[in-house]
This record gives C-alpha cells, structure tokens and sequence, in this order.
C-alpha cells in the first residue's frame, strides 16, 4: 500500500485516542482520560477488562509469550471491529510497522516493549496480530462503536 497513514505512538498516553487503543492497556488509558471505552476482552474462555490483564494473567503458563500475545491481539480485532476498520483505514499492517511504542517505561523489563518500527518488539507483535485477524478470522463477536 502506497498511501499509509502517518505513524503514531501506541502507549497509554497517547494524544490521539487510536494510540491509545491500539496498546494492550486500554484500561489504563481509560483511566487517564484518553479513552473513553473500554475494550474488553474473551481469551481462553474468560473474560478481561483488557488486553493487557488478558497478557498478565496468562503469561505464566505461556511456553511462548509472544505467540500468547499474538493471539490475544488478534482476539482483540476480531471483538472490536471497529478497531480494525481504522487500522486498515491507515495501511492495515504495513501502517502498524510504522508506527511506535515508547511509553516512559522506568523498568528494563518494560524498556524491552519499546521502539520504533519493527524494532519495538510490542509493535512486531501488533503487525503479528492484525495479520492474523486478517488472515479471515471471525468478527461476528466484537462490537461497532470506538473510542
């Protein structure tokens, strides 16, 4: 795709709420004020108030936490249409490779999510999700509205 969207920063924090969104705590950015919704989320057979919540609570018994987050990513789309829809809108995954995931993290652990592009191992994992949703999974489930 040729006409790609500018990139963004996904965190938390960000200024425009698709940022915001598009990070796995969107409960978090709910509380800040950037978000308005909440994106909750079924992940093996339960339900999470976000993405991120779904990641915590699994990661334990995970023998690969990004495969663990892939999926949830891509269960994420597939319950929030809508979201989808936008990122496709940008680019689709090729868009998703631009953009960026620096939040401030004080952790080294935290620090390993960040970057730009495909060097922010969060936004790898992002591109991986949304190409799996696109790869024709069912959307029946999620909801219309954003933000």
């Amino acid at each position: 795709m040729t006409n790609l969207a500018p990139p963004l920063n996904i965190f938390s924090g960000a200024e425009i709420p698709l940022g915001a969104a598009l990070t796995n705590p969107t409960e978090l950015a709910r509380q800040k004020g950037v978000l308005k919704q909440s994106y909750p989320l079924h992940y093996n057979g339960r339900r999470f108030p976000d993405a991120e919540t779904a990641y915590q609570v699994s990661k334990q018994v995970a023998p690969d936490r990004d495969e663990m987050m892939v999926e949830i990513i891509a269960a994420k789309f597939r319950q929030h249409p809508a979201l989808a829809a936008e990122v496709e809108a940008r680019g689709g995954s090729e868009w998703l490779a631009t953009c960026s995931h620096f939040t401030q993290a004080r952790s080294e652990a935290a620090r390993a999510w960040e970057g730009a592009g495909l060097e922010s191992r969060y936004i790898r994992n992002l591109v991986a999700g949304f190409r799996r949703f696109e790869a024709g999974l069912d959307t029946a489930l999620g909801q219309s509205t954003l933000f």
